[in-house]
């Protein structure tokens, strides 16, 4: 290995590759360890082109079939114009894409906004997040494209409901009271009308009978008691709830790192399935499947460095809103 350009390019295509790969195609697994080891090294030993070099950093952070589509074509513009002999015509045209596409949005959100301050929840439920932008920044992570806008606003709608709901249980209600709000809501759905609509029916019965048999099934678990758990936190806050490193730490008693390492593994394995599932035959059409796989890549975008959907005022999601959703790429 000569170190040049042109094998650290192999070297990165093959990395990529690597995770496209379906259960037990080892091959595919010594090829990412051995290409990961090979980056890594070389990025510590070696000199290398800069354009070359953010990208192998970038795809050794989360790879590009991890990466939310349309977040990724904005990385690629900026590095394809700064790394030399570019195709200028095709250049400009990306960009022009990106940009109207983007002012499709610009439109959704404005309608998103207003109906978030005309519904009033935010002022009236003070405990409740005030999140209407990123409610409406995770519908682009499913689907970007302009003639699905219909569908990305009922989306940001339904983020905005659930979200209310959610903290309803996590940060306001009591057991007792909690208990009661269920009831109420699930007398509510059998007294409903027959033409209320779709969606309403599947949040309802999705959403509280999940809630309250997952609750019961933590609650029961034997050997784990979240709540004793959390009252023993000392760098838990009295709202969160654990998530599944911490829950993997407290029933196996051991280290975070450990606990990282093994959840990486599930991330990974889970991977290798969905990759099985997006070649095969399937009754359902191409778009729902790429929807789906979308939802995925937008949890790896938003968790990424951190809570960016609980915290965005201090998370780099702030700035992949002001890249994706507000700012327009300048053309030249």
């Amino acid at each position: 290995m000569d170190n040049s350009c042109d094998e650290i390019k192999g070297m990165l295509s093959l990395y990529e590759a690597s995770y496209l790969g379906f259960q037990g195609e080892k091959i595919l697994d010594e090829a990412r360890a051995f290409t990961t080891n090979y980056l890594k090294k070389y990025l510590k030993q070696g000199e290398i082109k800069p354009t070359l070099k953010e990208q192998v950093v970038h795809s050794l952070e989360l790879p590009r079939h991890w990466r939310v589509i349309r977040f990724e074509s904005y990385w690629y513009i900026d590095i394809y114009e700064r790394q030399g002999d570019v195709n200028p015509a095709l250049l400009e045209l990306a960009k022009v894409d990106f940009n109207l596409v983007q002012s499709t949005h610009h439109t959704n959100i404005q309608n998103m906004s207003r109906w978030w301050v005309d519904l009033g929840l935010a002022e009236q439920l003070k405990y409740t997040r005030d999140r209407v932008v990123e409610y409406f920044f995770g519908t682009i992570g499913w689907l970007y494209q302009p003639q699905l806008s219909s569908f990305r606003e009922g989306l940001t709608k339904v983020n905005g409901l659930i979200t209310t709901i959610d903290d309803t249980y996590d940060l306001y209600g009591s057991m007792d009271e909690l208990v009661l709000f269920t009831d109420a809501v699930n007398r509510w759905e059998l007294n409903a009308p027959q033409n209320l609509p779709e969606y309403l029916k599947v949040l309802i019965s999705a959403l509280f009978k999940t809630v309250e048999e997952i609750s019961h099934e933590i609650l029961n678990k034997k050997g784990v008691d979240i709540s004793s758990y959390l009252k023993k936190g000392t760098e838990l806050k009295k709202e969160d709830i654990p998530n599944a490193i911490q829950c993997y730490m407290l029933e196996n008693g051991v280290t975070k790192e450990v606990a990282v390492e093994h959840i990486r593994g599930l991330i990974s394995e889970s991977w290798k399935k969905i990759n099985e599932e997006c070649v095969a035959q399937s009754l359902f059409p191409r778009e729902f499947i790429d929807a789906c796989t979308n939802t995925i890549r937008l949890s790896h975008c938003i968790l990424q460095y951190g809570d960016g959907y609980n915290s965005p005022d201090k998370h780099e999601t702030t700035n992949q809103i002001m890249m994706f959703l507000i700012k327009p790429i300048p053309l030249a």
